[in-house]
């Protein structure tokens, strides 16, 4: 039996598409095709203390792309100050007393979700958020005492190289521990760059942990693909004058601050025909200042649009009708968004950190993230040079193509079925 993990497909099933999330579903779905009834979909879930099996309703609808509003939660979304807004967090958080509650009353009248059992020779594959993974003992019980095979994704290092990215101290101590719990377990620990896969390789030294077997795995590009395209309500007047699109949760290591200050040097310097900047993603933490800055600068409240969470029908259309993407992210594990937009046929300029320049695969315009100048000629040129663009344009068409999630998936599937022979 091989027991893939969607907890956090199932933590994040409100909200549109992220990276992990994306990985998750598009694994699972192709060692589904793969293995048919081999495979069982489980999450962890911390109020029984337990790994309890989706039945295969449920997995099939956390599977499911995000396409609709109704499904992903994004035509509900609430702002704070509101009453709506007060009902919204009252119900968030009444979830977990009544989950709780239902939980004993669904053991009750034996109607809970099962227990998974993990045997001897079953493979456990967790593909989520390992910064907020819960129930590792379980996990290390099971391959030390019960005879299963381990395989992790680590899709990077983040909390461990740079921690004042993240907002509290203990998320950063439990990824840490969590990879430490892990690591002398695993049988096989993907990545997503050769970038992770050496600091994962540090980490495991520095921390007095065995080398762990390493597989890198590139992360498919063609997301546009994986919906019909659909235009945002907001998004009539994009397309006359063109648009720049950054996609990513709005956090402090994605940058967008940067981003900000070359808009408003732009509109300071009366640059003509200055595109809008889209910021595609939810808020996230410590970019309250940068998000009150856009929101009321006079030069740039105009200029960029903070768009909230969107579905990957609306982002499969933001990438096929930009003029170029925008990433100029701090530190990534691997750099999606880049891949995505090229895969799309449209320029990026891209960060020079970390992985992100194994994501622009020699085709995106990469410039230092600190480098504010640099950042500035390059937008500048993207924006005002018609003839340079098309080149790029061009040379993207021209260039082999990007890795796919079929691919990438097909990697995964190969990968799994050696650690399941090997059981």
């Amino acid at each position: 039996m091989i027991w893939i993990d969607l907890t956090t497909t199932r933590a994040l099933r409100d909200r549109g598409p992220v990276g992990i999330t994306r990985v998750e579903r598009a694994f699972a779905r192709a060692a589904l095709a793969a293995f048919g009834q081999q495979i069982r979909f489980i999450h962890f879930d911390r109020y029984q203390d337990a790994w309890l099996e989706f039945d295969a309703p449920r997995a099939a609808a956390l599977l499911a792309p995000t396409t609709d509003r109704s499904r992903s939660g994004h035509g509900a979304r609430v702002e704070r100050g509101t009453i709506a807004g007060l009902a919204h967090r009252m119900e968030q958080a009444a979830r977990p007393t009544l989950r709780r509650l239902s939980g004993i009353g669904l053991r009750a009248v034996g109607r809970a979700a099962r227990v998974a059992r993990f045997g001897s020779g079953d493979t456990i594959v967790l593909l989520g958020d390992t910064a907020t993974q819960r129930g590792t003992k379980q996990l290390v019980d099971a391959t030390r005492g019960g005879g299963c095979r381990l395989v992790a994704m680590c899709y990077d290092l983040i909390p461990w190289r740079l921690p004042h990215y993240f907002s509290d101290a203990a998320s950063v101590q439990r990824f840490c521990e969590n990879l430490v719990g892990l690591l002398p377990h695993v049988d096989a620990m993907i990545v997503p760059s050769h970038a992770t896969a050496r600091d994962l390789q540090a980490f495991a030294a520095e921390r007095d942990q065995p080398a762990p077997n390493v597989k890198v795995i590139a992360l498919g590009s063609n997301s546009a693909d994986l919906a019909a395209p659909r235009q945002p309500e907001w998004a009539d007047a994009l397309l006359a004058s063109g648009f720049v699109l950054c996609v990513g949760t709005v956090q402090v290591r994605k940058n967008h601050r940067l981003l900000y200050n070359v808009w408003r040097r732009m509109a300071e310097r009366g640059v003509p025909a200055i595109p809008p900047l889209v910021l595609a993603g939810d808020a996230g933490w410590l970019t309250g200042d940068v998000r009150s800055l856009i929101a009321n600068d006079p030069l740039t409240r105009d200029r960029i649009r903070l768009t909230g969470a969107i579905d990957d029908a609306e982002l499969a259309w933001l990438y096929r009708h930009c003029r170029f993407s925008v990433y100029p992210s701090l530190y990534e594990g691997w750099g999606l968004p880049v891949a995505e937009g090229l895969a799309a046929g449209r320029p990026c300029i891209a960060s020079s950190s970390s992985s992100i320049p194994e994501a622009g695969a020699g085709l995106a315009t990469l410039v230092d993230p600190l480098d504010f100048a640099g950042w500035y000629e390059a937008v500048c040129r993207h924006a005002g040079d018609d003839a340079f663009v098309r080149d790029c344009v061009d040379r993207i068409k021209r260039a082999p193509p990007l890795l796919d999630w079929n691919a990438a998936a097909q990697g995964f599937v190969a990968l799994l079925g050696g650690v399941a022979r090997a059981a």
